[in-house]
Order: C-alpha cells, then structure tokens, then sequence
C-alpha cells in the first residue's frame, strides 16, 4: 500500500512540483500525493496539482478578531551557580 502524502502550499507550488515529480520517477517509492491545500484561493500551485489530476483545496485561513500572538521570552535560569 503506497504512502498517502498531503502537500500544503501557499502560492506557486515549486517545491510541491518537486516532490511530485520525485514521487512520479520513483525517487520516493511506496508514495503518491493525495491531496494539495493552500490558504490561498488563487495560488498557482493548485493548477499545478489539478493538472496532475491531484485533488486540489483552498481553504482561507479563518477571519479572527483575536490579537496576533507574539513570541514569548525564553523562561530566566534559576540556577546562577557557576561551574
């Protein structure tokens, strides 16, 4: 049974191409792409999937009113004895 792989993608779809074309030539057996998604609509790389005849989904990323997360500083050491 060949290894389901999904791809996402966000606009043109090289590295999906790559892989593709790696999975098409055997360079990665046992596999076959099972689905392309992008966050984007109009990426170029879901034409690109759909001309493989891979199926191919927008899925826009979901309208929030939440603040944007910010990136938390690193926890202080306690620990200050030297060695």
């Amino acid at each position: 049974m060949a290894k389901r792989i999904g791809v996402l993608l966000s606009g043109r779809g090289s590295n999906f191409e790559a892989l593709a074309d790696s999975v098409s030539a055997g360079r990665i057996p046992n596999a076959e792409i099972s689905i392309v998604v992008s966050n984007k609509p109009n990426a170029p790389g879901l034409e690109r999937a759909a001309a493989r005849k891979i199926p191919a989904r927008a899925i826009p990323p979901k309208a929030s009113n939440a603040k944007p997360t910010t990136a938390r500083s690193p926890p202080s050491c306690t620990n200050t004895k030297s060695i």
